[in-house]
């Protein structure tokens, strides 16, 4: 192999060691350039020649393009991520876990041989590129609210990450497959009919992968039922504040009935105000209910039947007469005859 041939398949080693010629020498990356979002993971690999006098004791992969070329299973930052293969095939690959906006740089192929403190690196090497992850899309309806037969309803893919969108695409779930229905962004239906109901989600296409919204369901109603909805709904609303308007209603006309009634047992001379209060008037002796008849008993209690002097007579000391009073209990106003009999 020539040196313009092996120029055009491979990267050229930097380094020749003592005896050995650079031609001898090369490495091949298949790809040298590689987007990935943060938290993927990613495969690199190279393959490579060597001249027969030399053995390879180790190949591995390093950051480090000077130096010592330290293997990068040694470093804190990648010891639990990565896992590196070397291959009799003269092949050795990298896979990188969960990676992080800080593993983004240069790596490259190394190798040791057995001849104590001989290294040697291959370029250019491989460009790693990490952008942040972006969010998942979502999707929203327009019109929104009830979706009438015969409209036209437009979908639209909303994506909150930075990254450049490439492509849209949009899929409705049909049973346990995916319908593609078009792309671009937003996707419209024209004269939606009742068969387009069901599950509808988009398909945003970056450099690097595709990111899927979530399902929204669309629901179209014909005329005719959205016409009863538009009637049922302030039935449901309104009739429970027009039962309440009946109830209140007929209680106030009862209400009435009773102060009506009551009123006419007042104007018929019976008890009026609260009964517990007027049964709590004292009553005479003489006026015991046991011994009077029935006319007498309200005529002793109802004060609208009975005589002023009749109820403060037997009350009230002022409207007795003195002598009655203090005849029987002032020796002063006895009769000098009785005391004279005595």
């Amino acid at each position: 192999m020539t040196m313009s041939s092996v120029a055009s398949v491979c990267v050229m080693a930097l380094l020749t060691f003592q005896g050995v010629y650079a031609d001898e020498w090369n490495v091949t990356y298949p790809s040298e350039s590689i987007c990935v979002v943060v938290g993927d993971s990613v495969d690199m690999s190279c393959s490579y020649t060597y001249p027969p006098e030399v053995t390879i004791k180790q190949a591995y992969w390093t950051k480090l393009d000077s130096g010592d070329h330290p293997d990068l299973r040694g470093d804190p930052q990648y010891r639990d991520r990565i896992v590196i293969t070397q291959y009799a095939t003269k092949q050795c690959d990298l896979r990188i876990r969960s990676v992080t906006l800080l593993d983004a740089g240069k790596y490259y192929c190394s190798f040791t041989t057995h001849t104590e403190g001989q290294q040697w690196i291959g370029k250019p090497g491989v460009d790693l590129h990490v952008r942040d992850a972006p969010h998942i899309p979502s999707v929203s309806i327009s019109p929104s609210g009830d979706i009438v037969e015969g409209t036209d309803v437009t979908l639209t893919c909303k994506n909150r990450s930075d990254l450049p969108v490439q492509s849209y695409n949009w899929y409705k779930r049909v049973n346990t497959t995916h319908l593609h229905l078009g792309t671009g962004n937003p996707y419209t239906i024209k004269d939606i009919a009742p068969e387009d109901n069901g599950e509808y989600f988009c398909r945003s296409g970056y450099e690097f992968g595709n990111k899927y919204s979530c399902t929204v369901r669309l629901q179209v109603f014909s005329e005719e039922k959205s016409s009863i909805m538009a009637a049922v709904i302030p039935v449901f609303v309104c009739g429970p504040l027009a039962l309440l308007t009946v109830v209140f209603l007929l209680r106030r006309k009862c209400l009435k009935g009773v102060l009506a009634k009551r009123d006419e047992q007042d104007a018929s001379g019976n008890i009026r105000g609260n009964p517990d209060t007027i049964l709590m008037i004292p009553v005479h002796p003489s006026q015991n209910p046991n011994t009077s008849q029935p006319d007498a008993v309200y005529q002793s209690l109802n004060p609208n039947t009975t005589q002023p002097d009749a109820v403060y007579q037997s009350l009230n000391p002022n409207t007795t007469q003195p002598d009655a009073v203090y005849q029987s209990l002032n020796p002063n106003t006895t009769q000098p005859d009785a005391s004279a009999h005595e």
